[in-house]
């Protein structure tokens, strides 16, 4: 998760940022010179991001964003919303980006209960078009987007969670009754991970089903998950823990329950059997592959 203070650097480190929040950023190609190319957006910066394969660049600020090739510099895309953006971010599969800004007088919101809210814009990497907003009633502190597409998460204010469903563009409703510090994906995708008050608690992303809470003494700080999931690491203030996972189970398949009888046979009945049991229907073979 990226913070507006520190520089950001791409996935593979082939590229790093830094703002100082003014006008101008410096980009530093990793594999070319050693001499950043200094930058300049229209407004003073509030987030830079970069797209998983490192390719593009996305600064946002002012209310206007703009997407760059890390390698030639040329400005791709331009988006200017008369809503205050604050983060910008690339999805995992690089399709969409994703901005936060509040949204006042969201009419989502009734005025009384609620005078703003923050909404996350999704918008095509290729054309710019907004193709699905997203609102919350908190703000949005932090966001991580699943490897290779599919979810959004964020951070809110006082610790909230949401998760989104890029595909059916609706929220998937998570049960954690602690505030979240910090929140992470599995490298598939498949399962959420977040460090909320003195727990470590995981859910299926699809179903938002938790599939584990690891208890602590003190507040957990960070949680993550190695890349084949097979161990979970969890921080406080002064302690650093490797918990081992069991093995997510598959998904129960539903079977044909005659079929499943079938399969127990060691062989067909006789007919004398078949008379017997069955008197109404002819003999048959169950089983054309035993006797």
């Amino acid at each position: 998760m990226r913070r507006q203070d520190f520089p950001t650097f791409s996935a593979h480190w082939s590229h790093v940022a830094a703002s100082d929040h003014g006008t101008q950023f410096h980009l530093w190609d990793v594999e070319g010179s050693s001499n950043p190319s200094v930058l300049r957006h229209e407004r003073d910066i509030c987030d830079i991001a970069f797209s998983s394969d490192g390719r593009l660049v996305a600064v946002t600020g002012g209310g206007v964003t703009v997407v760059r090739d890390t390698r030639s510099h040329r400005q791709l895309m331009r988006i200017e919303e008369d809503l205050r953006i604050n983060s910008v971010s690339f999805t995992g599969d690089d399709a969409f980006l994703v901005t936060t800004c509040v949204g006042f007088g969201h009419p989502n919101f009734s005025e009384t209960a609620c005078p703003y809210a923050y909404v996350l814009s999704l918008r095509d990497v290729v054309t710019g078009e907004r193709v699905a907003a997203f609102t919350q009633r908190t703000s949005v502190d932090g966001i991580v987007c699943a490897p290779g597409g599919g979810y959004i998460a964020t951070l809110g204010f006082m610790g909230g969670l949401y998760l989104w469903n890029i595909r059916t563009r609706s929220e998937v409703h998570l049960q954690c009754k602690h505030p979240v510090s910090h929140i992470t994906f599995s490298s598939d995708g498949e399962t959420l991970m977040a460090a909320c008050g003195q727990y470590a608690q995981l859910w299926d992303v699809e179903t938002g089903q938790s599939l584990l809470t690891i208890g602590h003494d003190s507040d957990v700080q960070y949680a993550s998950l190695s890349v084949d999931g097979a161990l979970a690491c969890t921080c406080d203030e002064q302690n650093a823990w490797i918990w081992k996972l069991a093995p997510r189970e598959a998904p129960h398949q539903p079977t044909d329950p005659v079929a499943d009888a079938l399969s127990l046979l060691s062989r067909n009945p006789t007919t004398s059997e078949w008379e017997a049991y069955i008197p109404e229907q002819p003999y048959q073979r169950l089983r054309n592959d035993i006797d």
